[in-house]
């Protein structure tokens, strides 16, 4: 695990913000919610031109959405937010049980989690320890 946080947003991020962006259907499987919310909650985000949402290019019936330029920058500005908050939460923790908390935080938004959560079952890579 890397200990570096200002790392970890930017190598994760960077399928999701390719040029053709996420379908909407990886996008709701991965938030674990219906498309109809999903898109119900894109429209202020394409409103203010911060996001659009395109065919695609092999099959019209699949969409997928794409942060536009100032959606990008928008991005980019959160994450420099992002990097200072958790400078000052490893300031405030300390490395250790910041680095726990990043862990922890992995578990829950993973694949795994979301498929115990979806199916009721205790996921694969359960982690219950003393150290947490």
């Amino acid at each position: 695990m890397n200990a570096n946080p200002s790392a970890r947003p930017d190598r994760r991020a960077r399928g999701r913000l390719r040029e053709d962006g996420p379908t909407l259907q990886v996008l709701a499987d991965r938030l674990a919610i219906q498309i109809s919310a999903l898109t119900h909650a894109l429209r202020p985000l394409v409103r203010d031109g911060l996001v659009e949402v395109r065919h695609d290019t092999h099959d019209r019936r699949t969409k997928h959405a794409v942060l536009t330029p100032l959606g990008k920058a928008r991005y980019q500005q959160a994450y420099v937010v992002w990097v200072e908050a958790n400078r000052r939460v490893e300031a405030i923790l300390g490395a250790a049980a910041a680095e726990k908390l990043r862990s922890l935080a992995d578990d829950v938004a993973s694949q795994d989690l979301l498929d115990a959560y979806v199916s009721g079952t205790k996921p694969a890579s359960s982690t219950e320890s003393s150290e947490r």
